[in-house]
C-alpha cells in the first residue's frame, strides 16, 4: 500500500473494531474520556488497556501465552453443557431461550418500575 498508518489512527481503528457490547462500549468511553485534552491516543496504551480489560472479563489474574485479548466466546466447564439448540438474544449466547431469560425479565421489570420504555 505504501502509506503508513499513524499510531493514533491504529489506536482508534482498534477501538472501532471492538465488539458492540456494554462492557466494551463502557471501556471505550472511559478510555477516551480519561485522555487529557492535549495528548494523543497511542496504540501501545490501547493494547495495554485492552489486555487488562480482557483479563478482568475472563476473571484471570495473569495472561497466558496462548490467550487472546479479545476472545469473544470463552468456554469454561460451567458452560460447556449448555443447550446449543437454545439461544438468548440478550446474552448473545446459547444455553436458554430469550423468552425464558431471567436477566431480561428483571431488566424489563426494573424499567417498567421506572416508567421507562423496555428497550431504551
Amino acid at each position: 500500500m505504501g502509506k503508513a498508518i499513524s499510531d493514533e489512527m491504529q489506536a482508534f481503528l482498534v477501538l472501532t473494531l471492538l465488539p458492540s457490547t456494554t462492557i466494551w462500549d463502557t471501556f471505550t468511553t472511559s478510555l477516551l474520556q480519561a485522555l487529557p485534552a492535549a495528548s494523543t491516543l497511542t496504540f501501545e496504551a490501547i493494547s495495554t488497556r485492552l489486555l487488562s480489560q480482557s483479563l478482568l472479563i475472563k476473571g484471570s489474574s495473569a495472561p497466558s501465552e496462548s490467550s487472546s485479548a479479545l476472545t469473544a466466546d470463552v468456554r469454561t466447564s460451567a458452560n460447556t453443557n449448555r443447550d446449543q439448540g437454545k439461544y438468548c438474544d440478550y446474552h448473545e449466547s446459547h444455553g436458554h431461550a430469550t423468552k425464558y431469560c431471567r436477566d431480561l425479565k428483571d431488566l424489563r421489570k426494573e424499567r417498567k418500575k421506572r416508567k421507562q420504555k423496555p428497550w431504551e
